[in-house]
């Protein structure tokens, strides 16, 4: 019973999780049980014999454990390159499918635009505006728009955003939609033109590109220290064309931290923050170089299309101009094809 356990019952628990997982599997045990004790403690204390205990003792219960740091800022030239081997190797696996043009379109549209990818996916044809109409400078340019429900909620909920897009990424988004069938509601699908792709497909193109597929129907002995049960093997031969190609593993949403970094070098935080959608701090900063907190994650309500156009410009510029560069210096690195030149 709950109102029988003692602080050695969680102990042992924890040294015995410890022996068969990993540190991180330890630590998230730990945690959520602690996090079950006191929400019992707190709202149901007659309901689960807790009504007489004085205070939380559970919470002298711990485990060492420090997270990794996972992020990454990939340079401008590294998202260039990936765009040109991902274009260059659709066919990445003997007996399976090539990327799809829906799948290729995104990666293009998150690199372009930095946004976070499970709104961007939902974009559609019919939500590019003419952005002359709002700044008549903008001619040619479309302003892409997500409501408040496709945007990420959190504590205060979803907001409204809208992006312009220059004409130059326009032109390859709708390569893209038109290689897909030019048909769809939504501008990037697979197979089924009737759905749009998901995040995970996403992430899988990345993957597939890092050689990094693996089928978990397949076993062989475990040599992962702390890891239970056998490793996977992988789902296909294929090459890590990252580390052939010479760059360092990213994902898409690593793009954000690329694209504030270039803004903000260039004076252009408040862009960025825009872009983005973070919601800005008050202040006397310009409002053209002022940057969102990195703990702020909440949409910015005010759509500031013209602040938001000037980051995009350059972005674009400089990503492009990097994509030619690239594509000019591409070579076929693969070992057999280097064997059999």
């Amino acid at each position: 019973m709950v109102r029988d356990v003692k602080l050695s019952d969680l102990e042992k628990l924890r040294d015995a999780i410890a022996v068969n997982y990993a540190k991180s599997a330890v630590h998230r045990a730990v945690t959520q049980s602690k996090a079950m004790l006191s929400w019992a403690w707190k709202f149901n204390a007659t309901a689960s014999g807790l009504e007489d205990v004085q205070y939380e003792w559970w919470t002298r219960w711990s485990f060492e454990y420090q997270t990794n740091e996972r992020t990454r800022t990939p340079s401008v030239e590294e998202i260039a390159r990936t765009l040109v081997i991902a274009e260059k190797f659709t066919h990445l696996a003997e007996g399976e499918h090539e990327t799809y043009p829906g799948t290729l379109g995104a990666l293009w549209g998150v690199c372009l635009t930095a946004q976070r990818s499970g709104a961007f996916l939902l974009l559609r044809p019919d939500r590019l505006f003419d952005a002359a109409k709002v700044e008549r400078k903008l001619r040619g340019w479309k302003i892409a728009n997500w409501t408040a429900q496709e945007m990420k909620g959190g504590k205060d909920g979803g907001r409204p955003h809208s992006l312009p897009i220059p004409p130059e990424a326009l032109k390859i988004l709708l390569k893209f939609y038109s290689r897909s069938g030019g048909r769809s509601k939504w501008m990037f699908t697979g197979r089924d033109p009737a759905k749009h792709i998901t995040q995970a497909a996403l992430n899988l193109l990345m993957y597939r590109l890092q050689g990094r597929v693996y089928d978990h129907t397949v076993k062989q002995k475990s040599d992962r220290k702390g890891k239970p049960g056998p490793r996977p093997k992988p789902k296909k031969e294929r090459p890590d064309l990252f580390a052939l190609y010479g760059i360092e593993r990213w994902t898409p949403h690593d793009c954000r931290r690329t694209i504030t970094t270039l803004l903000d070098d260039k004076r252009l935080g408040g862009a960025a923050t825009a872009i983005l959608g973070h919601k800005t701090s008050t202040g006397k900063t310009k409002e053209r170089e002022k940057l969102a907190p990195v703990t702020e994650q909440h949409y910015n309500q005010s759509q500031k299309i013209g602040l938001k156009a000037e980051g995009m410009a350059l972005w674009v510029k400089t990503l492009l101009s990097a994509y030619t560069k690239e594509l000019r210096k591409f070579r076929d690195l693969r070992p057999d094809r280097r064997a059999a030149a």
